[in-house]
């Protein structure tokens, strides 16, 4: 994969990574208890999307992004 291919996938990280940590925060600050199991579910679809990213930028023969 051309190296502006594996900066897409990147970029892409970088974002998701803004979101988790997004997330995070909203799971710090008090909620209703009926919304906690969503709020957790996102914020694993979120790391799963994030993993999957990474191992997408291996495949295409980039170095594993910073944790």
């Amino acid at each position: 994969m051309p190296q502006e291919e594996i900066e897409v996938l990147r970029r892409a990280r970088i974002q998701l990574v803004e979101a988790r940590r997004r997330w995070a925060q909203l799971l710090t600050e008090p909620f209703d208890r009926d919304e906690r199991p969503e709020l957790v579910a996102t914020f694993v679809r979120i790391q799963q999307a994030i993993d999957a990213v990474d191992r997408a930028i291996i495949d295409e023969g980039g170095q594993k992004a910073p944790p």
